[in-house]
């Protein structure tokens, strides 16, 4: 991931200073320049093997690697490309302003196309446009549907152990909220002693604190304010299933941005 915001920084310098040359040929030279540093391994599964300039559009080219033999990350891109443009656009949201505000003035699209390592025939491609690439780094993207996507993908890291015997068990979206449920172990918490503390001022504050700080999870913030939801949290007993409910208002997230 270092690597690649290394060539999306190089993007920018070159973009900004292309004031003599046609936008084709300063992405001719952009594509030059990344693809002198690949492959370029983005994560475990993922490496940029090429860059091309094709007219106005950027194209990354992407293997992805198969997992203990199996294909289903390549095939959650292909079948479900909106989540993958969805966890894609949320880097979008970091980047320079002035830098996506000329993508848009010039109508410079980003294409991502990715190859399944066990099958090069088989390819999946996701564009992002110039407007959604400027309403991303305004968090303007339509908050239903990114909330939607965000949490799905969350999602797919669930189960967590935050410590031993309380665990992140579940994440939902409903009309009102960001849902996250933990289950604990009642044989190590007392939930009687619990409650008051999640009850509390300081307990609100500590979910809303690594909102603040933490990249994706600020950009999650923003679009629970941006659809006037709130942010609750379940702790449920393992035995008796009993639930603490912990809610913090629309009000209060969109406090916690000013």
């Amino acid at each position: 991931m270092k690597k690649t915001k290394q060539i999306l920084i190089a993007v920018a310098i070159l973009l900004i200073a292309a004031t003599q040359s046609s936008i084709a040929q300063t992405l001719k030279e952009l594509a030059k320049q990344a693809n002198s540093q690949c492959p370029i391994q983005a994560s475990e599964e993922f490496t940029i093997t090429k860059v091309k300039a094709e007219g106005n559009t950027l194209n990354y080219y992407n293997t992805v690697k198969r997992i203990n033999g199996s294909n289903a990350t390549f095939q959650s891109i292909k079948n479900n490309p909106a989540q993958q443009k969805a966890t894609v656009l949320i880097n979008y949201h970091t980047l320079d302003k002035d830098l996506i505000d000329y993508y848009v003035e010039n109508k410079i699209d980003v294409k991502y196309t990715y190859t399944d390592e066990g099958d090069p025939k088989s390819v999946a491609t996701i564009l992002l446009s110039t407007d959604e690439m400027r309403k991303a780094s305004r968090y303007e993207l339509p908050a239903d549907e990114m909330l939607s996507q965000m949490v799905a993908i969350m999602k797919t890291a669930l189960p967590i152990e935050m410590r031993k015997g309380y665990s992140k068990t579940n994440l939902e979206l409903d009309a009102k909220n960001v849902i996250t449920t933990y289950t604990i172990d009642e044989d190590q918490y007392d939930m009687d002693k619990l409650e008051p503390y999640m009850q509390s001022d300081e307990y609100k504050e500590g979910i809303l604190s690594p909102m603040k700080t933490n990249n994706t999870l600020n950009i999650l913030l923003h679009y629970i304010a941006n659809s006037n939801r709130g942010v609750m949290e379940k702790i449920v007993g393992n035995k008796t299933n009993r639930t603490i409910i912990i809610s913090v208002t629309p009000k209060e997230v969109k406090a916690a941005l000013k």
